[in-house]
């Protein structure tokens, strides 16, 4: 009888411990934005973002095509350009603006920071203003300014489907650990 105690306990220990590891693991997963290691395994495509457009604020930047990072803010961009609206820099905005944004398919060959700036945006939180200059192959070359690419990328990325997977592991987790102690 006391054997059969013993294997019990053994096995709800453990089931504890694997739900303690998966409420970490998702925990991590949900989370992985905040952590650099976790960004490399997790989100490569948001890693690299970031720490392109890390580069890109320095004045002068050039990004070419075929380029680390470069597939990644040109996509950004293109999905960036159909949600600006002309109200929202009207004086910046290139001339041929609703030319560009009906462009169905842009063709981005390189971009260039032509100038960066840090001041106050909405909600009063520091900002990043950068002005881009796109050259394209099917549209001519147009300046673009930007606000917050930083929050571009995260909206971007953070609806990514290991953020969902992430939450559900970490919630298994953390049932599993409760049932099993409420076992015990």
């Amino acid at each position: 009888m006391n054997v059969i105690k013993q294997k019990k306990n053994k096995v709800k220990i453990f089931i504890v411990s694997v739900g303690v590891i998966l409420t970490i693991l998702g925990w991590l997963c949900a989370n992985s934005s905040e952590y650099p290691f976790m960004q490399r395994v997790m989100l490569s495509k948001y890693s690299i973002a970031i720490s392109t457009y890390k580069k890109m604020t320095e004045k002068g930047f050039v990004l070419n095509n075929g380029e680390k990072g470069f597939a990644e803010i040109s996509e950004l961009i293109k999905d960036g350009i159909k949600t600006i609206k002309p109200t929202d820099n009207i004086s910046m905005l290139p001339l041929e603006w609703e030319h560009i944004k009906n462009v169905n398919n842009l063709e981005i060959t390189r971009i260039e920071t032509l100038k960066t700036e840090r001041g106050i945006g909405y909600y009063d939180k520091v900002t990043t203003f950068l002005k881009l200059r796109i050259f394209s192959n099917n549209v001519p070359l147009f300046d673009l300014p930007i606000e917050n690419m930083q929050d571009w990328i995260e909206d971007r990325y953070n609806n990514d489907i290991v953020f969902f997977w992430g939450n559900c592991i970490f919630f298994l987790g953390v049932i599993v650990s409760v049932i099993c102690l409420l076992a015990l």
